[in-house]
């Protein structure tokens, strides 16, 4: 097993990540205040997002470019074998996080505060939401959570549960209290929504394994969150 594990590409993976987690938008935050730029201003907040979100891609994809020529021609060429895959991976996602979901939130009493903020960030910006939870946002963390770790391991298992547990851990860190103790203690049990959302990375990574194309990964969580975001908008 030690033979299969590339540390080297995990720490990379790693690095990538932290920067678009953490790093970024605190330099962007810097940046705004160092010039006197109000975030809580709506329009400021949503250009402040769409920054990050544009040097993130462009970032990855100069970063990727070729391997993303190489994957995007198979993608068309093999569409309708990919794109079936994309479902199948879409259906197991959303049947796994659905009965989770349900198990937690009957346990905790309240829904993931990622996805808590997502419903209010829909509700204030519709049209911002649906560009950055179904485009940007989807191709953006299928480069991360996906290609980012794929040769950390062979083994397709290893590396699935590698992905998605990253992935799931993003989502929820990030909804975490770090301004107290006794703000970080209280929650904790948010904790328990890395189970649905790497879960849905787990798939997300079984698409893009099944494949090789990151566009096939890729097409599944953009069909996800666009149903999330429907949901949302018109409790369709």
């Amino acid at each position: 097993m030690i033979k299969d594990f590339n540390g080297k590409e995990l720490g990379r993976g790693l690095i990538f990540v932290v920067c678009y987690l953490f790093v970024l938008p605190l330099a962007i935050s810097y940046f705004a205040a160092l010039v006197g730029w109000d975030l809580s201003n709506d329009r400021n907040y949503i250009i402040a997002n769409l920054i990050l979100y544009v040097i993130s891609l462009a970032f990855l994809v100069f970063y990727y470019q070729k391997s993303l020529k190489e994957e995007g021609q198979k993608y068309l060429k093999n569409f309708k074998t990919f794109f079936f895959t994309a479902l199948k991976a879409w259906g197991k996602a959303l049947l796994f996080m659905f009965v989770t979901n349900l198990l937690i939130i009957s346990l905790l009493g309240n829904i993931a505060a990622n996805e808590s903020a997502n419903r209010n960030l829909i509700g204030m910006f519709p049209l911002f939401s649906i560009l950055a939870m179904v485009f940007l946002g989807p191709f953006i963390e299928e480069l991360l959570f996906r290609k980012n770790f794929r040769n950390v391991f062979s083994s397709k298992q290893a590396y699935c549960l590698l992905s998605g547990f990253l992935f799931g851990f993003a989502h929820v860190v990030a909804s975490l209290d770090f301004t107290t103790l006794d703000a970080f203690i209280g929650c904790l049990p948010q904790l328990l929504f890395i189970i649905p959302y790497g879960g849905m990375g787990y798939f997300f990574a079984q698409a893009y394994y099944d494949t090789d194309s990151i566009f096939t990964s890729t097409t599944t969580h953009m069909l996800h969150n666009a149903l999330a975001v429907l949901v949302s908008m018109f409790g369709v």
